[in-house]
């Protein structure tokens, strides 16, 4: 969401409708029994798990929202993405200890990913319950097996939800797609304002500047919540996904050393620009590519 085209707040609305089906699915199953971990994989789990992060705050769910990163300065447990560009991530050590762990992701390709990070906190982490979400599972059966193989005999509870085999969400459960239109409502201002405050963010959402906002690596769920605060209309991705120009989905690709930025045509201008202080050179280069051919760029912060 957001790296091929600018996504706005109906998408993060529509995600969010995804993600609440997946939920209600799991605790109708299960009934969540206390303190939740819910998990992110950095880059592409960042805009789902904020997404379910804010559908369990408006469910009252007890929740702490971490990221992996691929920060090397972080603390933390170090696991493996086999398949990534950038393989090697940290999870930050979580502050409290939880009942339950939920996992939440775009897409499960192998489920390798999730195998690896399982494994690696199971050392650190007591929850008997950890509940995986993602938008789409592409595991073969075999892969399946061989999940439930290596985690049966931990004694931990496994729950997998997600909504479609393949990417194509909408041709594959099309009533929740038209589901997702059908429910919109704009996410309660009181509701973005606590969870801003607890993420030391409070300070962002006083201007509505509507317009558009560029946004660099894992500061992605920032422009989530910029967005569904109304600060900006729309938010798009500048991300280390290193996607070629196939004239079909992909029309253009700008590279700024190893993050890439895809379809800008077409933007709203002035446009912004946010990223992480680790992010500051690419940062310094997206603003002059765009300043050379006119287009304004304003850092916000």
């Amino acid at each position: 969401m957001g790296k091929l085209h600018p996504a706005d707040r109906w998408h993060l609305q529509q995600g969010s409708n995804y993600l609440a089906q997946l939920l209600q699915e799991s605790i109708t199953q299960l009934p969540v029994r206390g303190e939740v971990l819910l998990i992110g994989l950095t880059e592409s789990g960042i805009v789902p798990s904020f997404l379910m992060y804010l559908e369990a705050c408006r469910q009252a769910i007890s929740c702490e929202w971490i990221c992996s990163t691929r920060c090397t300065h972080v603390a933390g447990i170090p696991f493996e993405e086999v398949h990534s560009h950038g393989p090697h991530h940290l999870l930050p050590l979580p502050q409290n200890q939880a009942a339950e762990v939920w996992i939440v992701e775009d897409e499960i390709t192998s489920g390798t990913t999730v195998q690896n990070l399982i494994s690696q906190i199971q050392d650190y982490l007591a929850a008997p319950i950890i509940r995986i979400f993602s938008f789409a599972d592409s595991r073969s059966a075999a892969q399946k097996e061989h999940f439930v193989e290596q985690f049966s005999k931990l004694g931990r509870t496994y729950l997998f939800h997600s909504l479609a085999s393949a990417i194509d969400l909408c041709s594959a459960r099309p009533e929740l797609c038209n589901q997702a239109a059908a429910d919109f409502e704009a996410y309660s201002k009181p509701l973005l304002h606590k969870i801003a405050d607890q993420l030391n963010k409070k300070h962002l959402l006083g201007e509505q500047y509507g317009e558009h906002l560029f946004v660099i690596g894992e500061a992605v769920s920032t422009a989530v919540l910029l967005v569904a605060a109304g600060v900006f209309n729309s938010f798009q991705h500048i991300t280390l996904s290193p996607w070629a120009v196939d004239c079909i989905n992909i029309n253009s690709r700008i590279q700024f050393t190893n993050y890439y930025l895809y379809n800008y045509q077409g933007i709203a201008r002035p446009v912004h620009l946010f990223h992480n202080p680790a992010d500051q050179e690419v940062g310094e280069k997206v603003k002059t590519y765009f300043e050379e051919m006119n287009i304004t760029v304003e850092l916000f912060s």
